[in-house]
């Protein structure tokens, strides 16, 4: 037996493997500009972090970059599409993870997604048709839709009523020490693991598998 009722899934290098530098460099051959322009202005501007937590829309997420390389020129709708599409094929199998979420299921206990993610990324990962993802999650706890990420309070406590689950029953395993300490404060089961069979160890160690 076990007192958990409910296990939170971090997705990426949980249930996804996935490379950032993958899109920058997409975004750079489609605009024909460095890569390194493009990772300083996703990541040491800002601009990733604003549209992951929900500040900015997916249109203005693609028109900042646009904008940012060619201020006179209007984006077409088919540029539009492309970046769309080169921003979010980022991600691949972690073959180990497959059939974890109905493993866990069958033990009668809940599964939830919790992730830092945009609508980018969240809609590539639908149309990769990724097996580990077959069945959906009873609960998915996305930072673009709840406009907090990882490690801010207000995205466990959004979690924590999206499960009805008491934070004692509730187990979440995620790549990033920082979030492991932020749920472990709210009283969650936490461990802190990479997708594959150091995670599946965690979950045997629960006995959630």
């Amino acid at each position: 037996m076990t007192d958990i009722q409910f296990v939170y899934f971090d997705l990426g290098k949980i249930l996804l493997a996935f490379d950032h530098a993958i899109g920058f460099r997409g975004i750079a051959k489609e605009l024909d500009v460095p890569v390194a322009k493009v990772q300083a202005l996703l990541d040491e501007q800002g601009l990733r972090n604003r549209y992951e937590s929900g500040q900015v829309t997916t249109d203005e997420f693609l028109d900042t970059i646009a904008k940012h390389f060619f201020p006179e020129q209007a984006m077409s709708p088919e540029r539009r599409r492309r970046l769309f599409e080169v921003s979010g094929e980022i991600f691949w199998p972690i073959e180990s993870m497959i059939g974890i979420i109905d493993r866990v299921r069958a033990k009668g206990i809940g599964v939830g997604i919790l992730s830092n993610t945009c609508e980018i990324h969240w809609q590539a990962i639908q149309r990769g048709g990724f097996e580990v993802l077959k069945n959906p999650a009873d609960v998915e706890v996305l930072s673009f839709r709840c406009g907090a990420m990882k490690p801010a309070v207000q995205i466990y406590e959004f979690a924590e009523r999206a499960c009805a689950a008491a934070p004692e029953n509730i187990l979440f395993i995620d790549d990033k020490e920082e979030n492991i300490v932020a749920a472990r404060a709210r009283g969650w089961n936490a461990e802190h693991t990479f997708g594959g069979p150091e995670a599946i160890g965690v979950l045997e160690r629960y006995r959630v598998v």
